[in-house]
C-alpha cells in the first residue's frame, strides 16, 4: 500500500456507521478517488471535511481497491462562502455532480483546475449573477470532459458553417 500525496477537491461526504464517512474526491492526480475516512466523526482529524473544500489529500493507495484509506486532508481553500445562499450552493452541487458523473479515474489536472476555479467564482459571485456563472463555468467544465458541442460545423455533413449562418445542436448526433 503506497501513501499517496495530491491536490483535491471534496465533492461529496456520506456517512458511514457510527464514527466513518465514505469521501469522494477529484483529485489532480487520480480522478476520482473514493475513500473511506475510518473515525472522522468522532475526533477533530475530520473538522476540515466541508465538502467543496480543497487541499492536499494523503491516502494509502492500493490499486485493487475501489475504496482507498484516508491518512488526512489538509485545507487550502475551506469555500465557506458556497454554503451560505441555497442558490450558490445549489450551483456548486450541479457542478460538483457533473464532474462526479462523469469523471473518470485518471490524471485530471485540467479538469481539477477548471472545478477549483469555477468553484473560487461562485463562491465570490453576487446572488444575481450566479445562474450565469453556473452555465458558463458549467459548459467549461462539459468541454474539459470531451462534450464539447460543435457549433461551427454542421452536425450531418460536416460542412463549416458561415460566420453569419445559424448553427443547432443535433441531440441525435451529439
Amino acid at each position: 500500500m503506497a501513501v499517496t500525496t495530491t491536490d483535491a477537491v471534496l465533492l461529496r461526504a456520506h456517512a458511514y456507521g457510527e464514527t466513518s464517512r465514505v469521501l469522494r474526491f477529484l483529485t489532480r492526480d487520480r480522478g476520482i478517488v473514493g475513500v473511506m475516512a475510518r473515525g472522522v466523526r468522532s475526533t477533530k482529524r475530520g473538522h476540515g471535511l466541508a465538502t467543496f473544500a480543497s487541499g492536499q489529500l494523503t491516502l494509502y493507495h492500493k490499486a485493487t481497491r475501489d475504496l482507498q484509506t484516508y491518512k488526512e486532508f489538509a485545507v487550502v481553500s475551506p469555500r465557506r462562502g458556497l454554503g451560505t445562499d441555497p442558490l450558490r450552493l445549489a450551483a456548486a452541487s450541479v457542478l460538483a455532480d457533473l464532474v462526479l458523473r462523469h469523471g473518470g479515474d485518471a490524471e485530471a489536472g485540467d479538469l481539477y483546475d477548471a472545478l477549483a476555479g469555477a468553484l473560487d467564482r461562485l463562491e465570490g459571485t453576487p446572488p444575481a449573477a450566479i445562474a450565469g456563472v453556473l452555465l458558463r463555468e458549467g459548459w467549461g467544465l462539459v468541454a474539459e470532459l470531451g462534450y464539447r458541442p460543435e457549433l461551427d460545423r454542421c452536425p450531418l455533413c460536416g460542412r463549416e458553417l458561415a460566420h453569419d449562418e445559424m448553427g443547432r445542436f443535433d441531440f441525435s448526433q451529439g
